[in-house]
């Protein structure tokens, strides 16, 4: 389902959000799953190197979503998008906080690639990879492989 909920990470306003796998836990509307993307300009004059943008942004909306967490270093995969050089990062998440609404498993996948001269394209996907609370079903890998692969450029 769609959603007009604009997340700010980092400094960056990320729309567009699409949800899957709502539930309801304590009175909170959740959802096992987001995607949702922006566009990130570097803050110096140096070009943003897609990997440690993504592997940056993967902790932060970690540490959005899945508060008090362990996340594990994320893990880059190089890839294209439309001929042009990318890569996906996916961290792993243990969520400890508040146990009765979260997931015992988690991750996030950002896809990355150049934006102009210092920018950087990113797509975020949060996913629970265990059910948790509610009957919902998480998110297939599967699924998310296709998300990313279909991913072009404007």
């Amino acid at each position: 389902m769609a959603s007009n909920e604009t997340v700010d990470v980092l400094g960056v306003s990320f729309t567009g959000a699409a949800e899957y796998g709502a539930y309801d836990c304590a009175g909170a509307r959740r959802t096992r799953a987001r995607v949702m993307g922006a566009a990130a300009q570097s803050k110096s004059s140096k070009p943003l190197d897609p990997e440690s943008t993504a592997a940056t942004f993967a902790k932060a909306f970690a540490e959005t979503y899945y508060p008090g967490a362990r996340v594990d270093s994320p893990a880059g995969q190089s890839t294209l998008v439309d001929d042009k050089p990318a890569v996906v990062v996916t961290a792993k998440i243990s969520p400890k906080a508040d146990p009765a609404c979260l997931p015992k498993e988690a991750e996030v996948t950002v896809l990355a690639t150049r934006l102009g001269d210092r920018g950087a394209a990113l797509l975020v996907i949060t996913n629970d990879l265990t059910r948790g609370p509610g009957s919902t079903e998480t998110l297939p890998g599967a699924t998310i492989r296709k998300i990313v692969d279909s991913v072009r450029r404007n």
